[in-house]
């Protein structure tokens, strides 16, 4: 078995081929289009990290629905939407007569990947992706309406700037961080910059070092995790006053993440068991929540989600040294309780097997990968002329929450007919 992590590099690099310039003249009902966003009273929301760490998800998860950026064998790539209560999914498109691979279709950008994500609202939707321009590479945050419509450049990064960490919003502002390269090899100076999201205004707040980390949020506060290479710090960062404050220190050989008002750790024991703890930022207690989970180093062992009230952990035992004898682990740690309980549900890419990962969710349900299928699909070549190729996409299913947390291959079947090549 092979990380999901892994998975998803190669489903890329094979170019999710649903998005051929042959697909359907009407590809998507304008019923099964997320619909624009209507003005509302202001609401004061909490700061919510809305990307995973690193700014890499081309996918983000809204109540009715997910985003999902597929790559285009034409030239570019597309936003892809998948509606909850049709089961269908859809170009971000509700232009009939659009073939989705040119500047014209809403849901096209010149990318050959994208970071999507929402604001803490829901009201907007955002892509972020390198630009190919004549001299470099220059990063980009667009930002559109939920349907795709109304799109324009949030935040253009420098030539020598990147982003980084993660995205944390309250609904009228993002908070990200930017990276530039040190003149030591290695070092990466970074800035924390706020952007408001109607007019694009952007302030930097605070500079920090590569050992330092945007990795979550409290209440009205953005949490830093540094490393002095012998522990690690949570410190809490307040863009109001611009003040920072130590919440507490754990060992370098723990994991942690932090979800709601709780930082949540893995804690070596042994060299194949972790306790499991949970750390309240508003009171300052840490509680045991479960002893002797399987837990084999920092490097094999990640905290893959903490959703449903439930911390799902990957962990890989590969102190062999021998590829044939990796086990591999998958299982929850309720939040609450401390119950420990096995996922067991996979699904195969050819002969790699790997643990069925959750990529959203509904009240009811969560979206998964419930299995790989070859598609085929007409490429260009360098001298113009077509030809067929084959390449290989996940397949998204929805499955009850129940059925995921009990390891029953449930599967209710997405209609992905609106966006496959006739």
């Amino acid at each position: 078995m092979k990380r999901y992590k892994a998975m998803t590099m190669l489903c890329f690099l094979f170019g999710l081929l649903l998005c051929a310039c042959g697909a359907p003249a009407e590809p998507a009902a304008s019923e099964s289009e997320p619909a624009a966003s209507q003005s509302e009273p202001a609401e004061q929301i909490s700061l919510t990290p809305v990307t995973p760490f690193g700014v890499s998800g081309s996918k983000a998860s809204a109540k009715e629905g997910f985003y999902w950026f597929s790559t285009n064998p034409q030239a570019g790539g597309n936003i892809i939407y998948t509606d909850y209560s049709t089961k269908t999914t859809v170009y971000l498109c509700n232009r009939p007569e659009c073939r989705h691979n040119d500047e014209t279709c809403p849901s096209w950008f010149d990318l050959l990947g994208g970071d999507l994500f929402l604001d803490a609202k829901g009201e907007h939707l955002f892509c972020a992706g390198w630009v190919n321009s004549e001299q470099e590479q220059t990063q980009v945050i667009w930002k559109m309406d939920a349907n795709g419509e109304n799109r324009e450049k949030l935040y253009t990064c420098a030539p020598n700037e990147s982003l980084v960490d993660m995205v944390i919003s309250d609904g009228t502002s993002l908070y990200f961080v930017t990276g530039v390269a040190g003149k030591e090899i290695g070092k990466i100076n970074k800035t924390l910059k706020q952007i408001d999201i109607p007019t694009g205004k952007t302030e930097d707040l605070m500079s920090y070092q590569e050992m330092e980390w945007l990795v979550g949020a409290f209440e009205n506060e953005l949490l830093i995790l540094s490393s002095d290479g012998k522990s690690y710090r949570y410190d809490a960062y307040s863009p109001e006053t611009k003040t920072a404050r130590t919440l507490f220190v754990y060992d370098i050989n723990a994991i942690s993440q932090p979800s709601g008002d709780s930082i949540y750790l893995l804690e070596p024991i042994t060299d194949g068991t972790a306790e499991v703890l949970k750390y309240n930022m508003k009171t300052g207690e840490k509680v045991s929540l479960c002893k002797e989970v399987p837990y084999f180093g920092s490097d094999t062992t990640i905290i893959e989600n903490i959703v449903d009230g439930r911390i799902v952990i990957h962990a890989s035992d590969t102190r062999e040294n021998d590829p044939e004898k990796i086990k591999h682990y998958h299982y929850a740690v309720d939040c609450k309780t401390g119950e420990m309980t096995d996922l067991p549900l996979t699904y195969t890419m050819g002969e790699v097997t790997d643990f069925v990962p959750i990529v959203a969710g509904a009240d009811e349900f969560f979206v998964v990968i419930s299995g790989t299928e070859t598609v085929k699909s007409i490429m260009t070549g360098t001298d113009g002329t077509p030809y067929e190729a084959e390449g290989t996409i996940f397949i998204y299913s929805l499955i009850s929450k129940s059925d995921y947390w009990n390891g029953q291959p449930n599967y209710i079947e997405i209609d992905n007919s609106a966006i496959k090549q006739s």
